[in-house]
């Protein structure tokens, strides 16, 4: 009887087992073959899942396994159990309260996933410039080797690695990440005009009059924009009074949205709605530049739970992760989209002949003479794709994402500052943070104004 339940049972678990790896590979294999060029959209949905799951780890650890590995449970474990409070209090144990304490360890939580994920990232790009199809090969393994390099990171002591030396790092990624996002506010911005004017066009083609309504709806998006950015700057005004440097950011932050949008009226190099975007998006860097002063009497939002601040941060992730994983057009903002046209247009004149996996047959042929053995061009022409094409571009994938990973950790951890009950326990770091902020922000109005001006200065070059 015990072997046949056993044989049962063998035989339950070899079929859970074979329908795990098919849901695995269906979902994280590789769709394309390895003899296909890889293109900037290689991986890249796989790649923005993964950073999903990091989001969802580091609240887990944030709001979890942190608070727990306090120094009043040390009774009652094991001596693993010790080890793992005193690395995670390494780093918070000057503290004064508890409180404090509980979040410095949170913090820490996050900054263990968040490093794992700019490493894992790091060294994909790394990969993909010696083999620029590692972006879509092997992402069961991928996954499976990222969760265990997270979980290892549960036994490495806080300090110095995380909270003194990963903190700083993934700073300066953040302050990178936005202005890489200004540039994808834009292009995002430039692409929903031009859909829904296009839309206006056809419809007005078909029915005359038709496209009002995406004409209307073009201007109630701007309408809606621009109006959430002044309720938010007199926000700021009335909430956050009482410092010099906040009436300072606040007010410089008006009045360049002011003249950005003014200088985009005069001239036809942008669209209001494109304005009304960037406008949105510096209001948002002012906002959480001053929520990050630590001086408490101008701002009222020290030490208490920045519940609103880590959503709209999380929600300006997700955009961009919907942006870099999902849209067509991210791929030619992050590669060479002149060579990407380019070699679209003339496929069928660099290859010639059949592809094969055959090493003891000749494959195809380009117009250089290389040919095409196991999915690569040897000859002269292997060069050509390696160097010059989007093969060698997907790197800037990984790049990407390893800055977003940077970002996610500064908007869970409120940029590395440690507040409560009012008060500021690292007050340098709520000013170091502020102050890239707000660096970032005025070279985001920078970019803008220069987008809009170049074509005006140089009238003879193609800035499209």
């Amino acid at each position: 009887m015990g072997s046949i339940v056993s044989s049962i049972i063998a035989g339950v678990t070899f079929f859970c087992c074979t329908a795990a790896c098919s849901v695995c590979t269906s979902c994280l294999g590789n769709d394309k073959s390895s003899s296909d060029p890889p293109s900037m959209t290689s991986g890249r949905a796989r790649s923005v899942f993964l950073l999903l799951l990091s989001v969802l780890i580091s609240l887990g650890y944030q709001y979890g396994i942190g608070p727990w590995l306090s120094e009043g449970n040390l009774a009652n474990i094991t001596s693993i159990g010790k080890y793992l409070i005193e690395g995670w209090n390494r780093g918070c144990e000057n503290f004064e309260t508890e409180t404090i304490q509980e979040a410095c360890r949170g913090n820490s939580g996050v900054y263990r996933v968040a490093f794992s994920t700019t490493l894992f990232f790091i060294l994909s790009g790394c990969a993909a410039l010696t083999r620029p199809s590692f972006n879509r090969e092997g992402w069961c393994v991928k996954y499976m080797l990222y969760l265990l390099f997270v979980g290892a990171m549960i036994f490495v002591p806080s300090d110095p690695l995380f909270l003194s030396i990963y903190m700083q790092i993934a700073r300066v990624g953040a302050a990178f990440f936005i202005i890489i996002q200004q540039i994808m506010l834009v292009n995002i911005a430039y692409n929903w005009n031009e859909s829904w004017v296009m839309k206006a066009d056809k419809a007005n083609s078909e029915n005359e009059g038709s496209g009002k309504l995406w004409l209307t709806s073009i201007l109630g998006a701007c309408a809606i924009l621009f109006i959430g950015s002044f309720t938010v700057i007199g926000f700021m005004y009335h909430h956050f009074q009482g410092c010099d440097i906040n009436m300072a950011v606040i007010s410089i932050t008006l009045l360049l949205i002011i003249f950005t949008t003014s200088l985009q009226l005069t001239g036809e190099e942008s669209s209001l709605l494109t304005s009304g975007l960037v406008s949105a998006w510096t209001t948002y860097l002012a906002l959480s530049a001053i929520s990050k002063n630590p001086n408490g009497d101008c701002n009222p939002r020290l030490g208490k739970d920045d519940a609103q601040g880590i959503l709209l941060g999380l929600g300006v992730t997700c955009i961009s992760l919907a942006y870099v994983g999902f849209s067509y057009t991210s791929s030619s903002t992050l590669s060479n989209s002149k060579f990407q046209k380019e070699s679209e247009n003339e496929s069928s004149k660099h290859v010639t002949g059949v592809v094969t996996n055959d090493d003891d047959k000749h494959g195809a042929t380009d117009e250089s003479g290389g040919e095409y053995k196991n999915g690569a061009i040897s000859g002269d022409g292997a060069n050509e794709i390696r160097d010059d094409g989007p093969v060698s571009e997907t790197w800037k994938l990984d790049a990407t994402l390893g800055l977003i990973s940077c970002f996610i950790a500064m908007v869970l951890t409120g940029w590395g500052e440690i507040s409560a009950d009012g008060n500021a326990a690292n007050p340098d770091m709520g000013k170091v943070s502020m102050w890239m902020i707000i660096s970032a922000q005025w070279f985001c109005f920078f970019l803008y104004i220069w987008t809009i001006t170049a074509p005006r200065l140089f009238p003879d070059r193609d800035f499209s």
